[in-house]
This record gives C-alpha cells, structure tokens and sequence, in this order.
C-alpha cells in the first residue's frame, strides 16, 4: 500500500455495503380490480380529511390581506404625518406576521403536530385583531399640532381700585398672547 486513502466511494466496496434489491416473485403480485379504491381514501369524506386544510388556507388568506391593508396604511400615514409611531406599528405587525407564517409554515410541513392547529388558529385571530385596530389607529388618530405661543393670560391693571365699585367698572381687562422666544 502506498499510504493513500481512496476517496469515498472510489475504493473497493466492503461485503456489508453490498445489498441486492429485493426481487418480487410473480406469484406474489395479485391483480387488482380497477373498481377497487383504496381504503385510506374512502374512510372519510372529502370535506372532513380537508377541512383542517381548507380553514388553514382561509386563514391565511384573510390574515394576508388584513396585513398588506395594515402595513399600507401604517407606510402612508408614517410618511405623510412624519410620526414615529407608525413605524413602530409597522415593525410589530412585521413581527407578528414573522410568527404566524412560522407557525403556518411548521404545520404545513408537519413539524407542529396537528393536534395544536388551534393554536395557529389563536395566533392568526391575534394578528387579525392586531390589523384591525392598527388600521383603526391610522384612520382615527387626531394629528398633533404643535405650536409656539403659550395660552392666553389674562391681566387687569391695579388702576382705580379704589373707587371700584359694582355698578361701575373702571379696570380693563386685556387679554395678550406672547409668542415663545428660542
């Protein structure tokens, strides 16, 4: 030997590699009726083996759309009112929307046991909500305006307080506004 190991695969096949595929006699093949179907298919209806499926599909296409609607609306009223705000609300439906298809991805793939659908279902009717109360902030929210005057004061002038009386009002009442110096 000259020290070189072969590749993987290169050298000579060790006798517990080799298998032989198995061979089916002719006798064990049985033909099978055309009319015959196969019992893992007939044991339920349609609707009742798709039904999981067909709801999960329905969630996620109300869940999709209440979030383009959400994110839309938050992204326009973000830019047109310059407000923080909404970009917080866009980052937390970003986020809540990440979990969900995570979780409708797993159950897809089976790696969430289907007995938990319910709770995929939870997540989804906490997103839905989340959409329609965003979308509720966005439309509903009063602007902010700021201003630079301070609210009105009123002053009176301590001029004849002595001769004041009921009948006869001889204090003036001004009201001024002062603007608020930077």
């Amino acid at each position: 030997m000259s020290g070189v190991r072969p590749k993987r695969g290169m050298g000579p096949e060790r006798p517990s590699q080799k298998k032989e595929p198995a061979r089916a006699s002719t006798a064990d093949v049985t033909p099978r009726d055309s009319t015959e179907s196969s019992p893992a298919l007939t044991d339920r209806p349609f609707l009742e083996r798709r039904a999981p499926k067909l709801l999960m599909l329905a969630a996620t296409i109300v869940v999709g759309i209440m979030f383009i609607l959400a994110f839309s609306f938050c992204l326009a009223f973000g830019i047109k009112n310059k407000q923080p705000r909404y970009f917080l609300l866009l980052i937390n439906i970003i986020l809540s929307t990440g979990v969900t298809v995570l979780l409708i991805f797993w159950y897809y793939r089976r790696i969430l046991q289907p007995a938990l659908i319910w709770y995929v279902f939870l997540q989804c009717l906490f997103l839905f909500f989340q959409c329609v109360t965003t979308d509720i902030f966005a439309f509903y929210e009063s602007p902010i305006t700021h201003t630079t005057e301070t609210p009105s004061t009123l002053t009176a002038p301590l001029t004849n307080l002595t001769n004041s009386s009921p009948y006869h009002n001889n204090s003036t009442i001004a009201i001024a506004r002062w603007p608020i110096s930077r």
